[in-house]
């Protein structure tokens, strides 16, 4: 390798601040809260540790790259399945946003950490399906007369339940709908 390239893409990159002590990608790729919602808690802080609206633009502009990448990855079912392409360039992007961006950090001080508000309303959408995945099941049973409730192949998946069956529930089956 050429060392006047290597010093001058050091150069380039050289803001005069010195280097992590910790490897953001094993942060964000190691921590019990996954990188998807490491990156979504990431965002939802960050604007409280920038002081310059230009390094804040940065940091969320990367930001959502990375959660652009972590959809890419949830909706191919986290498997991977391109290499390292696309969950390790969001734990990259999502692990680095803030140290690369943040040149005019706030001034240290005691913060309360929070979950995002989003947090609680995905809780919500897990206990609204286990729910209505519970109905479907009891309405289901209750409808097959032997009590096993064999899911019927013209009832659908839940998505189909919610908006094809139970809003009719009460009025085909009102003792089954009302119990369930």
């Amino acid at each position: 390798s050429d060392p006047t390239i290597s010093d001058a893409v050091r150069r380039a990159w050289d803001d005069g601040r010195p280097p992590l002590l910790f490897d953001p990608d094993r942060v964000l790729s190691t921590i019990e809260m996954g990188p998807d919602a490491g990156t979504s808690f990431v965002s939802y802080h960050c604007p409280d540790f920038h002081t310059d609206p230009t390094d804040l633009d940065g940091t969320i502009g990367t930001l959502s790259d990375a959660a652009v990448f972590l959809d890419r990855s949830m909706r191919a079912g986290g498997s991977g399945s391109d290499g390292p392409y696309p969950t390790d360039y969001a734990v990259a992007l999502g692990g680095r946003a803030v140290a690369v961006f943040n040149r005019n950090p706030a001034p240290p001080r005691f913060r309360k950490l929070t979950a995002p508000e989003s947090y609680g309303v995905m809780r919500k959408e897990r206990e609204n399906a286990r729910r209505l995945v519970g109905i479907r099941g009891r309405l289901l049973a209750s409808s097959s007369g032997d009590g096993g409730g064999a899911p019927r192949p013209s009832v659908g998946g839940l998505a189909e339940f919610v908006t094809d069956v139970l809003p009719h529930a009460r009025i085909v089956r009102p003792g089954d709908a009302d119990r369930a």
